[in-house]
């Protein structure tokens, strides 16, 4: 059994950085500790410490990874559709599907079904690097049908990001009746936000089919997930607001 003999990486970090922050503290974690059991921990100590730094751990853990391929029925997307709250679908290129409908592989239809019943489907892409867009009709056809476009945003990205919208259903409702925003719009608001697209012609092209702007960035850091919803609303009234004097 191996027997730690000293906190190498804390003392490494307290003397040669030094000069790098006002305070360091080290907490003694378990690395097989779940997730949610580390970051309540750090939490705690941050607060005890006198820092804002809080946890919220309510995410929706029912978030599924499906990947486009040719061997896939309607079917198949079907059932993996069904079994989800929220999807990523790494699709192939850019972004695109299979659009001919009478192939069999056409997952357009087990799209619009699972949007219909509430889930929300991000279209994000097998390439590892670049950004998701939908620069070709057979990448525009699921946005077009209210899936979400993954910008540059990772598959990590998508997914955790997603988890956290989706644990937050409560106070989407609450917020989404009260300003009269439609639900599935402010989802769509809420997760896009802090993304960057392949262009400003993208970006305008989804906030026309929208008819809302995306904020440029991401109000949910280090703060309570209500709060960050408020600042968005903020962000959406003062673009609605905005005037111009022209002076003739």
């Amino acid at each position: 059994m191996l027997i730690p003999t000293g906190n190498l990486v804390s003392n490494f970090i307290s003397q040669r950085f030094k000069e790098s922050y006002e305070e360091f503290i080290s907490i003694s974690l378990m690395s097989v500790d779940s997730w949610k059991i580390i970051s309540k921990r750090i939490a705690d100590e941050c607060q005890k410490a006198g820092y804002t730094t809080f946890c919220d751990d309510n995410f929706n853990s029912n978030i599924q990874i499906i990947s486009t391929s040719p061997l896939m029925t309607e079917q198949d997307y079907m059932d993996a559709f069904d079994k989800a709250d929220g999807i990523i679908l790494n699709a192939f290129g850019s972004g695109t599907i299979n659009t001919k409908i009478d192939s069999g592989f056409f997952p357009l239809p087990a799209i619009e079904k699972a949007i219909a019943k509430g889930k929300v489907i991000v279209i994000a892409s097998h390439t590892p690097f670049g950004t998701q867009d939908f620069i070709y009709q057979n990448a525009w056809e699921p946005i077009r049908k209210r899936a979400i476009p993954a910008g540059d945003f990772s598959i990590s990205h998508c997914q955790i990001k997603l988890a956290y919208i989706l644990g937050h259903m409560k106070e989407l409702t609450k917020i989404a009746k009260k300003n009269k925003i439609p639900f599935d719009v402010l989802i769509k608001i809420a997760f896009l936000t802090g993304i960057d697209f392949r262009s400003n012609a993208s970006r305008k092209k989804f906030e026309k089919l929208i008819g809302y702007q995306i904020p440029l960035r991401d109000p949910f850091f280090n703060l309570p997930f209500e709060l960050g919803l408020q600042k968005i609303i903020r962000f959406l009234n003062k673009k609605e607001t905005q005037q111009i004097k022209i002076n003739t």
